[in-house]
C-alpha cells in the first residue's frame, strides 16, 4: 500500500499461468479507490492477462487478487469493462442504443422488454460519451473511434464502482486517442476507479494518478503517472527517448 486510501483491487503474491508457462508471478501491490491507474508494458508482458485474472476468468495458481473486497470473478456485476477488441469483434448490424443496452440486460440473445427506466439510463451514458446523437446508428455506420465512445458508454451504463479499459486507444488515430483520452479523464472527475492497460505509455502516464510498468510478467517499476513520465528509464523503452 502506497497510503492509506482503501484499496479497490489487491495482489497478494499472484501468479498466472497459461498452458503450464508463467505468465506473470510476484504480484504483491494494490490499486487504490478513486485513482486512475494505469498498466504499461511491451506486447507479451501480461497485460491483458492481468486484466483477465481481475475479472476471474482465469484464476491465479498462486497467490490471489480481491476485487472490490470480494475474490477476483465474484464482483463483476460492479465492474464496467471495455476490452481491447470491441470495437472490431461487436455485433456491427445493432445500433448504439442497442448496444449500450446490452450493459444493462447482459445479453443480445432473446427478447427483453427495454422499460423506459433502462432506455434512459442508456442515453445518460450515451451523453456523457458525446453520442446522443448517434443512438441510431448502426454500429457499421460509425468510425472506430465512435464504436469506442458505444464501448465505454456501454461499460458505464449500469454504474459500475470501477471501469478496466483494455488498451482503448488501439487502432486509434492520435486526435482519437485524445478523444478517448478527455473521456476517461471525465469518468474519473466523477469519482469513478479506473484501470487503464494500456501500449500508449505517453497517454497513459499523463492521465495516471498511479502506475505500474510491467515487463516479462513481472511489475519493475511503479509510481505516480507524472513521475514516470520523467524517468529515464521508461522515456527510452516506452516514450521514444
Amino acid at each position: 500500500m502506497h497510503d492509506e486510501t482503501p484499496a479497490c483491487i489487491e495482489f497478494d503474491d499472484a501468479c498466472v499461468k497459461r498452458g503450464g508457462h508463467v505468465i506473470w508471478q510476484h504480484g504483491t501491490f494494490s490499486i487504490p479507490q478513486g485513482s486512475v491507474t494505469a498498466i504499461v508494458g511491451t506486447n507479451g508482458a501480461g497485460k491483458t492477462t492481468m486484466m483477465k485474472a481481475e475479472l476471474g476468468l482465469i484464476p491465479t495458481a498462486h497467490g490471489s487478487i480481491k476485487v472490490l473486497g470480494q475474490p477476483a470473478g465474484s464482483a463483476n456485476r460492479r465492474i464496467g469493462y471495455v476490452p481491447q477488441s470491441y470495437a472490431s469483434d461487436i455485433e456491427s448490424n445493432i445500433t448504439a442504443e442497442q448496444s449500450v443496452l446490452l450493459g444493462l440486460t447482459g445479453t443480445r440473445f432473446g427478447i427483453h422488454p427495454v422499460t423506459k427506466t433502462l432506455r434512459e439510463k442508456a442515453r445518460k451514458a450515451m451523453d456523457f460519451v458525446e453520442l446522443q446523437d448517434k443512438a441510431n446508428y448502426r454500429l457499421s455506420e460509425l468510425s472506430g473511434g465512435l464504436r469506442q465512445r458505444v464501448a465505454i458508454a456501454q461499460a458505464l451504463v449500469d454504474d459500475p464502482k470501477l471501469l478496466m479499459l483494455d488498451e482503448p486507444s488501439m487502432g486509434l488515430s492520435p486526435l482519437l486517442v485524445q478523444e478517448i483520452f478527455d473521456i476517461i479523464r471525465d469518468i474519473h472527475k466523477e469519482g469513478m476507479t479506473i484501470l487503464l492497460v494500456e501500449q500508449n505509455a505517453q497517454m497513459a502516464l499523463s492521465v495516471a494518478d498511479r502506475a505500474y510498468v510491467l515487463e516479462t510478467g513481472h511489475v519493475v517499476m511503479d509510481g505516480t503517472g507524472a513521475e514516470l513520465l520523467t524517468n529515464e528509464r521508461v522515456r527510452n523503452a516506452y516514450l521514444g527517448g
